[in-house]
């Protein structure tokens, strides 16, 4: 069929033909409260493995190394990987890992359980400790903070 000659037909913009655009997602801020957990996870394991070491390098080196091979070296193992465990589960926390949300309500659970073996006091703060931590890492907030990387980036794409 022979096309009419002349110029070409001018289409007009009608913004009700066209399809509305999701809007893009944006980055999930870190909440507030999980930053300062975190770095109370960090601050309290990195200072406990400092407060073993540090007295290593002084003067009082022969009985600060005493003092840390009277705990025998399995409890000494156990106290700083404990310790190591709390830093590793504040940076997984401070990268929006799941799991290291999951390690410091397992740490916490295990002190609370340590607690028991000592004061009353001691083990009602450990509990009102282990409480709030809760709270903050799985509030509904904080859920959606640690959604997988992987369901991020399809997220992404789908708004795309």
């Amino acid at each position: 069929m022979p096309q009419p000659e002349g110029p070409p037909a001018v289409r007009t913009y009608d913004p009700s033909t066209v399809p509305p655009q999701r809007p893009v997602p944006q980055p999930t801020r870190r909440p507030r409260a999980i930053v300062a957990a975190a770095w109370v996870f960090i601050v309290v394991g990195a200072g406990g493995i400092l407060k073993d070491l540090l007295p290593l390098l002084g003067s009082g080196a022969a009985s600060a190394r005493e003092g840390l091979l009277a705990e025998g070296l399995v409890g000494l193992a156990l106290i700083w990987t404990v310790r190591l465990l709390a830093v590793i589960g504040g940076a997984l926390v401070l990268n929006r890992s799941n799991s290291g949300r999951w390690l410091l309500a397992v740490w916490m659970a295990f002190h609370v359980g340590l607690s028991l073996f000592h004061s009353a006091l001691q083990a009602a703060l450990h509990v009102a400790i282990f409480s709030a931590l809760a709270y903050v890492l799985f509030r509904h907030q904080a859920s959606s903070y640690f959604v997988p990387s992987r369901a991020r980036r399809a997220q992404a794409k789908v708004a795309q």
